[in-house]
């Protein structure tokens, strides 16, 4: 839980200097990501490079709400458990959010290293029934 409060501050001040620094140049790479009840997000996988502030375009194709969580394996782990608690489901994260059906959300984010993330949809069922992707992010 430490680690997940550490990335969600690291995150949150990124993207605010990431909106300052971006105010004066081009501005964030846009990425559109598309969830089927299928439990498929289209695309599964991203490239991005270290220190780019990206913000993704999030759809809800499906009939069933569904989220767009970014995080390391423990991170993803830790929001599966809280998601299993009562009254969890159906609100954002610093990292993450939840699109009910037919609606879109945009989540920006700017990542400091390079290294793996996951994606993941953690409404009941989906991430075990395989709703998970991959971001890549490049020196």
């Amino acid at each position: 839980m430490r680690s997940r409060m550490i990335l969600l501050v690291v995150c949150a001040v990124l993207a605010a200097v990431g909106a300052a620094c971006s105010a004066g140049g081009a501005p964030p790479r846009t990425l559109s990501v598309v969830m089927h009840d299928d439990m498929t997000f289209e695309p599964a996988a991203f490239t991005v490079k270290a220190g780019e502030t990206v913000t993704f375009d999030v759809r809800n194709a499906g009939q069933i709400a569904h989220e767009y969580f970014v995080g390391t394996q423990v991170e993803q782990d830790e929001h599966e458990t809280e998601m299993r608690q009562p009254m969890a489901a159906g609100h954002d994260h610093p990292t993450g959010v939840h699109v009910d059906a037919g609606k879109s959300k945009a989540l920006s984010m700017t990542f400091v290293k390079a290294g793996t993330f996951l994606v993941g949809c953690h409404e009941p069922g989906h991430w075990a029934a395989g709703m998970k992707g991959t971001i890549t992010v490049e020196p």
